[in-house]
């Protein structure tokens, strides 16, 4: 395996953290111009003002993200190559991670290596996952959708905030550690299903913030931003046996699904669970319980046997680990370019 993750341009390496059975790289870029254009003005309307992350808006995320992001995740036992793009998308990037499928790991994983039938497989999965990776990507730059892209076990983040990448990432963790990941995979947008991913993801997210401090500003954006999906997954379940949802939908001339059925990005019939999310996330008096994490009102910085390992120092917490566990290569230094960025949806 390549030092630097698959499909990755050595300009924008941050970070390259192997383990044992595979790798997390970490990459910074801020200069796509359409993601710095048309996704700016698309992502005002469609995430910054539902989620309400105004101070968001027309800003890059930067490489000390990156950096933040790379020493929060370093430690998972990944098991592929897990890559984290800050501030762009890549469609030749991710055309070659699929071609080199079985490097990659994640959800669809087929070895070409073995029998006619596992051949086959492969090779129909890169006829399917191409065209279906670069409608991602493009989407991606066009509204700067903050995603994790199954197909190239592939994380994009545009949104400056931390608790976007983090939640993204605990995508990429869902799938690096769940046994039936390719079912996961191939049912994620089925109600309920779809709604327990997205609560996964933040979960799993919530225990690498360093402190408190930073878990209760991360669920003022994903409480709302749950509290949108579960109520679309709810609502979808409901349909069939609703007689006034289905006059909503099916009568009027053009049916509400055949528009898209969004209101500033956020399905309709999630939008008012978004406004009740930021109202929980604000005013719900339990506030150190949070998608099953209870907050130990801890700060992990000051706590040496957290923060520096048993012996105090950061250096003793890296020897404490073993030597597959942080080899890290870093890149020369980008310099953040700033300007311009703002979006996010999980």
């Amino acid at each position: 395996m390549s030092e630097k993750g698959i499909g990755v341009k050595q300009q924008e390496l941050v970070s390259f953290t192997k383990t044992k059975q595979g790798s997390l790289t970490i990459t910074h870029s801020s200069g796509d111009i359409v993601s710095n254009t048309i996704g700016h003005l698309a992502a005002i309307p469609l995430f910054h003002l539902p989620y309400w992350t105004p101070d968001a808006i027309a800003k890059n995320p930067t490489i000390e993200l990156a950096k933040k992001l790379q020493a929060r995740w370093k430690d998972v036992p990944w098991k592929g190559d897990v890559l984290a793009r800050i501030g762009n998308t890549s469609l030749v990037g991710d055309i070659q991670r699929i071609l080199q499928n079985e490097h990659i790991g994640g959800p669809f994983s087929f070895q070409t290596k073995d029998s006619a039938i596992k051949k086959t497989l492969a090779f129909l999965y890169k006829v399917l996952a191409i065209p279906a990776s670069v409608l991602i990507s493009a989407q991606a730059k066009f509204l700067r959708i903050d995603h994790y892209n199954v197909f190239t076990n592939t994380v994009n983040v545009f949104h400056p905030r931390l608790a976007v990448g983090m939640h993204e990432l605990g995508h990429a963790e869902f799938y690096n550690k769940e046994p039936k990941r390719t079912l996961y995979a191939l049912a994620g947008h089925l109600p309920i299903i779809h709604s327990f991913k997205e609560w996964k993801a933040s979960s799993l997210a919530m225990p690498k913030f360093l402190n408190d401090a930073e878990r209760r500003d991360a669920v003022k954006l994903l409480e709302p931003a749950f509290a949108g999906y579960l109520t679309k997954d709810v609502f979808w379940l409901a349909f069939p046996f609703s007689p006034v949802l289905a006059s909503l939908m099916g009568k009027g001339g053009i049916p509400l699904a055949a528009i898209g059925g969004r209101i500033w990005g956020i399905p309709y019939e999630g939008l008012g669970s978004v406004l009740g999310g930021h109202a929980m996330a604000r005013l719900y008096p339990k506030k150190e319980q949070r998608f099953g994490y209870v907050f130990d009102g801890k700060d992990p910085k000051k706590d040496k046997k957290y923060f520096h390992g048993p012996h105090g120092t950061q250096e003793s917490a890296r020897q404490d680990l073993q030597d597959h566990q942080v080899y890290e290569s870093i890149a020369r230094a980008i310099r953040p370019i700033h300007g311009s960025s703002a979006r996010n949806l999980f």
